[in-house]
């Protein structure tokens, strides 16, 4: 009050920083709130035109607040410094103590994905590759060589959210938050930073230049893993009345910074860049989570204890790993970028990071070390190599990236089902003016080899097919489909399905055939004489084969000539049939590639391989992942389908598959439902 006195003698009023600093001195002495409001009631009697009871009292409990977290954050550094002088014995028995705690959560095979639920709990939309990042960028705190994320993107646009966030599953005393700081705090700051994962928001002041003290310290501690600053303090004593003073700060450190834009060169070939998603679906998402909290659906306020124990768990155990695989993986760095040195680290930093992560899951070599293995190499890649690719770009040599997905993805392929008979289904009915018999067929979502069964044996029921009716119709589909004779299907038979049949029985099947599509057997014959008669066939995007004419004028052609007996060569009634079959089919794999290759641009996918009606995919071995990219891709295979055959039905057109290598896959759903 003598103070508030003072200035309404001198009619002056007191600045925010003199009022905060009263209430810092008020609140330290243990003001209660009966000193707390005659406070209030001075200051507003006092200047009544500039303080208002409301805001005082606001202002009041804020630095009450901050105060009580200081000294909460003070006990657990204190804490903390208590563990590193700990013997060996009681930091095992503290382990002990944690480890009923944290062991269903540290055994969890699906351990990221409950980290990434849960992060997804907080508020967080999406982000998935960016909050593996931060979690194992955290870990690897315990490391001697800690990743360091650097995380850009639009303002707005998440970063700083989704960092904070992830980092809410990390103990307070393991972290250091700032906004803003002088150049020199973390030199003077008497707060451990060993091990710690230091964050700076929104980290404008680091853009500037090369040689900011703020930045400059921070890439000594990421760098060289501590800071050496020299100072002169008074010293009556020395010969010129100050003497030198070297100031030591042990690291290492985890630096995580997001920022709008880029940070000094020299800084950030020291991290790993990484964006946030700035598409429209991850805008939708985020639109629509804001208007559940709006709306009051939100989630309670999640436990994290757990995962806080679990760091406490990890640091108290061994630290130490190795990688058993990295002299092959490092044999493959290309060699012309020198930044790749640092590249390499980080990449085998965060293996390391998730063995130590998961090390409950993992075996120790003799020397009491976690070993890592090729799943800790797959958590990785799924977050190293898009990283890798926007810094790098076009210089990530093939080979790299063919070594890397080998060991680290899945193969995703994704073929048409029977895709020449559903062509065949729309070139009969559009010839004939009405849904031919097989259209009917995929309209109903039959097998076609089913279909064809039915139609040869006259069974009207699928389920009363039996496997051997339905295995010898599929020749019959393969071949008959392209309007083979009767002597050209025997031998079709008798070479690749059964070396025993009859010329009498492959007649009696193909006459059956016939018999159960007389649609088809009617286009094949009319069609076949009209391209005859026009001199071509053509697919459906109007490509040609032109027949050629023997004779050497027109003269010589005899218009009177039976059917098959004028000058006309090359002519064959199969290739008519067979060219705007699969020919359109060609074009259709051609729309679909066009498809993919747009929509999977942005997508942790790669396009590897086609094989006749087939697209093979690289994809991350991650569930979520594969199959929003296993979605995308039939949607627009379908697309390119409807594109060349717009009536056609799609009814379980494309199948999707997937496994560790080609000859491996099984169903998605399958992979997926286990």
């Amino acid at each position: 009050i003598t103070k508030l006195d003072t200035h309404v003698a001198a009619e002056t009023i007191p600045g925010q920083n003199e009022t905060t600093t009263l209430m810092v001195e008020l609140l330290s002495a243990g003001a209660t709130p009966t000193v707390r409001d005659a406070f209030v009631t001075g200051m507003v009697a006092r200047f009544p035109d500039d303080f208002t009871r409301q805001g005082l009292k606001a202002t009041w409990r804020e630095i009450a607040e901050e105060l009580k977290r200081n000294a909460a954050n003070a006990a657990r550094e204190r804490a903390q410094a208590a563990n590193f002088e700990m013997t060996p014995e009681e930091r095992s028995a503290e382990r002990d103590r944690l480890w009923p705690l944290v062991k269903e959560l540290a055994e969890a095979s699906d351990l990221m994905a409950r980290v990434i639920a849960q992060v997804h709990s907080l508020g967080v939309v999406g982000e998935t590759h960016l909050v593996k990042l931060v979690f194992i960028a955290g870990v690897s705190r315990l490391l001697d060589a800690p990743i360091n994320p650097l995380v850009k993107g639009a303002s707005s646009g998440g970063k700083s959210f989704v960092s904070q966030q992830t980092l809410r599953l990390f103990p307070p005393e393991s972290m250091l938050m700032l906004t803003t700081s002088s150049p020199l705090s973390l030199v003077y700051d008497s707060t451990p930073l060993a091990h710690k994962i230091i964050c700076v928001y929104e980290a404008t002041q680091l853009q500037a230049d090369e040689t900011s003290v703020a930045a400059m310290l921070l890439r000594c501690l990421i760098s060289e893993g501590k800071i050496i600053h020299q100072t002169t303090v008074e010293a009556p004593d020395a010969e010129y009345g100050r003497r030198t003073v070297t100031i030591v700060r042990e690291g290492p450190i985890s630096l995580l910074i997001t920022t709008t834009g880029e940070l000094h060169a020299e800084n950030e070939t020291r991290m790993l860049s990484i964006r946030v998603s700035e598409t429209r679906s991850q805008t939708t998402g985020v639109l629509n989570r804001l208007g559940d909290r709006a709306a009051g659906n939100l989630e309670p306020m999640p436990d994290l204890s757990v995962f806080h124990d679990l760091q406490r768990w990890l640091a108290l155990g061994p630290t130490d790993v190795v990688v058993p695989f990295a002299p092959q993986l490092v044999s493959q760095v290309p060699p012309h970028l020198v930044r790749f040195r640092r590249d390499i680290q980080q990449l085998l930093t965060f293996i390391k990071a998730s063995a130590l992560l998961h090390q409950a899951q993992r075996k120790l070599d003799p020397d009491g070390r976690v070993v890592a293995t090729l799943d800790d190499y797959r958590l990785a890649y799924e977050v190293f190599v898009p990283i890798l690719g926007q810094v790098t770009g076009r210089t990530v040599t093939d080979g790299v990236r063919a070594v890397i997905n080998l060991v680290a993805s899945r193969v995703l392929a994704l073929d048409y089902n029977q895709i020449e008979l559903r062509a065949a289904a729309e070139f009969v009915s559009d010839w004939c003016g009405q849904p031919s018999i097989l259209r009917q067929a995929f309209a109903d979502g039959l097998d076609a080899h089913t279909a064809t069964a039915q139609r040869m044996t006259g069974k009207v029921r699928p389920e009363d097919v039996t496997p051997e009716e339905r295995q010898a119709a599929k020749p019959c589909n393969f071949g008959l489909l392209y309007r083979m004779g009767a002597r050209g299907f025997f031998n079709y038979l008798r070479t690749s399905f059964e070396p025993d049949i009859t010329y009498e029985e492959a007649s009696r099947r193909r006459d059956l055939f016939f018999a159960g599509y007389p649609d088809l057997a009617r286009w094949q014959d009319e069609y076949s004489r009209h391209s005859r008669e026009c001199g071509f066939t053509s697919t459906i995007a109007g490509r040609r084969w032109h027949w050629e004419w023997n004779a050497k004028s027109e003269e010589d052609v005899d218009p009177d000539a039976p059917f098959y007996e004028d000058q006309l060569a090359g002519f064959n009634g199969a290739l008519a049939v067979n060219l705007p079959i699969q020919g359109s089919c060609a074009e259709v794999m051609m729309l679909a590639l066009a498809r993919l290759h747009t929509v999977l641009r942005d997508q942790p996918a790669s396009l590897i391989a086609t094989v006749h009606d087939e697209a093979v995919l690289l994809v991350p071995n991650d569930m979520q992942v594969a199959g929003t990219i296993a979605d995308i891709a039939r949607r627009e295979m379908v697309a390119a389908f409807l594109d060349v055959f717009p009536n056609a039905p799609t009814l379980n057109l494309v199948d999707p598959k997937i496994g560790r290598n080609w000859g491996e896959t099984q169903s998605l759903t399958k992979w997926l439902d286990g």
